[in-house]
C-alpha cells in the first residue's frame, strides 16, 4: 500500500513537473514570439530613426542654405539702398545747384569765372531777377530711359505769378546749358496757370447781402492759393475749409445731381500755351504749371467761370 502510494505521489510530481514544464515551455515560446516581435519593432523603429535623421540632415541643410540666400540678399539690398541713396543725394544736390543757378538767372551776360570752371555773374542786379519760383521732377519714357529732369519755372510773387514767356525762356535755357551739369539732360518749362475753377454749392446764413459773401468767399478762396506752395499739390478738402471759414458760411456742399456737374476742376495749359478741357479733381491733384489762377474769361479762357461764377450761394434752410 505504501509503495503504491508513493508511486502514486512520484506519478502526480511528474505529471506537474510536465504540466509546468509545458507551461514554461508555452511562456518561453511566447517571450520568444514576443522579443522577435519586439527585434522587428526595434529593427523598424531604427530605421525610421535612420529616416528622420537623414530627413533632418536634409532639413537642416536647406535650412541653411535658405539663411545664407537670406543673409546674401540682405546683403544685395543693403547694396543697392546705398546706391540708391547716393543716387537721391547726387539728384538733390543737383537740383539744388540748378535752383540756385535759374533763381540768380538775371539779364546780365554771363562770364566766364576767375578759375575758368563754370559761368556766373560777375555781380547780381536784384531789379534783373527774372525766374522767383522753381521746381523739378524727374522724367522718363520708354524712347529713352535715363531720366531728365524737367524745371518748372515762374515769375512774380505768390499768388500773382506769372508764365515767362517763351522768348525769354530762350536765354534761360542757353544760360542752364552753359553752365553744364554734366550728364543731366534738363528741360525748363514754364506754363500759364492751371484755372481754378471750384463749382460748389455754398450755404450762409443770409444775415449778409449776396455781393458781399461773394466777396468774403473771394477772398478766402485767394488767401489758399497765396497759402500753396509753388508745385504743391491741390487738395479739395483743404479748399472747401478754406471757404467754410469765411464768415457767415454754413457749409460747403458738391450737389450730386447739379447741371453743370460740381466739384473742384482745374484746366491746365500745356507748353505751347494751348488750354486743356477742365479735369475734376476727385481727392488731390498737381498743377501742370506749378500755381494756380481765376478765369480771365478771354481768349482762351473763354467760358471757364471765374470764381464768383463757379460758386452757387444759398441761404441755410434748417427746414427738414
Amino acid at each position: 500500500m505504501a509503495a503504491t502510494a508513493s508511486k502514486d505521489s512520484l506519478q502526480g510530481l511528474l505529471d506537474n513537473s510536465r504540466e509546468v514544464g509545458n507551461q514554461l515551455s508555452a511562456q518561453v515560446k511566447n517571450l520568444l514570439r514576443d522579443t522577435t516581435k519586439m527585434g522587428n519593432s526595434i529593427r523598424q523603429y531604427q530605421s525610421m530613426l535612420n529616416v528622420n535623421m537623414t530627413e533632418q540632415e536634409k532639413l537642416n541643410a536647406l535650412l541653411s542654405q535658405k539663411k545664407n540666400e537670406l543673409n546674401e540678399r540682405e546683403r544685395t539690398i543693403n547694396e543697392l539702398q546705398d546706391m540708391i541713396k547716393a543716387q537721391n543725394d547726387k539728384v538733390q544736390n543737383l537740383l539744388s545747384n540748378v535752383k540756385d543757378a535759374l533763381l540768380g538767372f538775371s539779364t546780365d551776360e554771363l562770364t566766364v569765372r576767375e578759375d575758368g570752371l563754370a559761368f556766373g555773374y560777375a555781380q547780381v542786379d536784384e531789379t534783373k531777377r527774372i525766374i522767383t519760383q522753381v521746381s523739378y521732377v524727374e522724367s522718363t519714357d520708354d524712347s529713352n530711359l535715363d531720366s531728365k529732369l524737367v524745371l518748372k519755372i515762374a515769375t512774380g510773387t505768390k499768388g500773382h505769378l506769372e508764365a515767362i514767356p517763351a522768348e525769354e525762356l530762350v536765354p534761360i535755357n542757353v544760360y542752364i546749358g552753359k553752365l553744364k551739369f554734366a550728364g543731366t539732360r534738363i528741360e525748363v518749362v514754364s506754363c500759364k496757370g492751371d484755372v481754378l475753377v471750384p463749382r460748389l454749392t455754398v450755404f450762409y446764413d443770409g444775415a449778409v447781402p449776396e455781393a458781399e459773401m461773394y466777396d468774403s468767399i473771394e477772398t478766402r478762396i485767394r488767401d489758399y492759393i497765396m497759402g500753396i506752395d509753388f508745385d504743391a499739390a491741390v487738395y479739395v478738402s483743404r479748399l472747401t475749409d478754406a471757404i467754410r471759414r469765411a464768415k457767415h458760411v454754413t457749409d460747403v456742399h458738391i450737389d450730386g445731381h447739379a447741371v453743370p456737374e460740381q466739384g473742384v476742376f482745374i484746366a491746365s495749359h500745356d507748353t505751347d500755351g494751348h488750354i486743356q478741357p477742365p479735369q475734376r479733381i476727385a481727392r488731390m491733384a498737381y498743377t501742370a504749371s506749378g500755381y494756380l489762377k481765376e478765369s480771365s474769361g478771354k481768349d482762351e479762357e473763354d467760358g471757364l467761370p471765374n470764381f464768383r461764377e463757379a460758386i452757387i450761394l444759398k441761404i441755410e434752410n434748417h427746414e427738414i
